[in-house]
């Protein structure tokens, strides 16, 4: 990897890496592996009868993927706009922000 291509996939994969913590963490907090009609049934059993390991590793999972996730939007948005934008730009632009 040289200069700032290499920076830049290496921040684009932390991102994607940061979506499957989400996924992960997300699965085994929630995780039902059947349909979508029987989710509820089924998350409210993981709930009750998992394992409290299990419940506290996806819920502790989910600060670690923002923080990646944070990196792949933040490489996304240089990539987007290279030069930094002044207060009358951010004003002035379609962005929901």
């Amino acid at each position: 990897m040289h200069g700032s291509q290499g920076y830049r996939r290496l921040e684009g994969l932390m991102g994607l890496a940061g979506a499957f913590l989400f996924f992960c963490g997300d699965m085994l907090f929630y995780g039902h592996w059947g349909s979508g009609a029987s989710f509820r049934e089924g998350m409210l059993t993981v709930l009750r009868h998992g394992s409290l390991t299990r419940l506290f590793v996806g819920g502790l999972l989910g600060p670690v993927a923002a923080c990646f996730c944070i990196v792949g939007f933040w490489t996304c948005g240089r990539m987007w706009c290279p030069a930094p934008l002044s207060g009358a730009d951010w004003c002035s632009s379609p962005s929901p922000l």
